[in-house]
């Protein structure tokens, strides 16, 4: 006959009463304010699709999102892949970098840390990723009048009139007001127009680029611009010999944060100090 110890009324069961006994916790660490969570892909295939890099990403921990992009160079693509936190973004980059993605082309990925966030609006029906397509946007830009000035605004063409002086900074004010369409709406349906152009302009999708050097190219603006999440598509122009520049954006804070830490930036082809950056009067139109 089997003994039991007697009943203890004051018995009080505690589970995991000895410390060593508890399960392991992971722990937590909260992102420093302005961390990036966004990572920049490329050394992508021409024929990769969205469905390859969301397979490629979905696994790993804290992934949200990503974005495929064809730039307008070519088929040349770039992908953004988006987390909920920097060290899950960091993981994911240390794990994937440098992967061989397509055997047969002998792609490599190349992942770095993104320029900035990631701000994807969920809109209906947007699925778990995003294709921008910039192809044909390229195209219809070099199919476009040369001369753009029948969209200026009607002060910009005063400015120009009666500006006699070559100064860089005075072209560089005329057409920050003058390049992009003045009535093209935005994407919340009502124009992001600003008030006064330069520095005093509100903010708006379009970026400004000026003081440039004279042997920037397009291609050495595109390298650097294509690392930030919602770039759309440069627009550069040679007036009074120098090259100025309009970059367009997916949404305003997009714009502002690629402003905010490429403003007085040198250039390879810099030879008068950084670039001067600010936002363009009004937004750049559709193609």
């Amino acid at each position: 006959m089997a003994y039991h110890q007697p009943y203890d009324p004051f018995y009080v069961y505690q589970p995991h009463s000895h410390p060593h006994l508890l399960p392991p916790q992971l722990p937590q660490f909260a992102d420093e304010p302005g961390a990036i969570n966004t990572l920049f892909v490329s050394g992508l295939p021409n024929d990769v699709k969205a469905r390859e890099i969301h397979n490629l990403f979905r696994r790993r921990h804290g992934f949200e999102s990503c974005q495929l992009k064809y730039t307008g160079r070519g088929d040349q693509v770039v992908a953004f892949a988006t987390f909920t936190s920097h060290r899950f973004a960091m993981a994911a980059m240390n794990e994937l970098n440098g992967v061989k993605f397509d055997p047969q082309t002998g792609s490599i990925l190349h992942i770095e840390l993104a320029r900035s966030n990631s701000r994807r609006k969920e809109r209906p029906g947007s699925g778990p990723y995003v294709v921008i397509d910039n192809r044909n946007k390229e195209l219809s830009k070099f199919q476009d009048d040369p001369s753009d000035e029948g969209d200026s605004d009607p002060d910009e063409a005063q400015e120009l009139g009666n500006s006699e002086s070559p100064k860089e900074n005075d072209n560089a004010k005329s057409e920050a007001d003058s390049e992009p369409d003045s009535k093209a709406p935005s994407a919340n349906g009502h124009s992001e127009k600003a008030s006064e152009g330069g520095s005093g302009a509100r903010a708006c999708s379009t970026l400004f680029i000026a003081n440039l050097g004279p042997n920037c190219t397009e291609d050495e603006l595109q390298q650097l611009l294509y690392r930030y999440p919602g770039f759309n598509i440069l627009k550069i122009r040679a007036r009074g010999g120098m090259p100025v520049a309009f970059a367009d954006f997916e949404e305003i804070e997009q714009a502002t944060d690629a402003m905010n830490e490429l403003q007085g930036n040198l250039l390879s082809s810099s030879d008068r100090g950084g670039m001067h950056i600010e936002y363009a009067r009004s937004k750049m139109r559709k193609q």
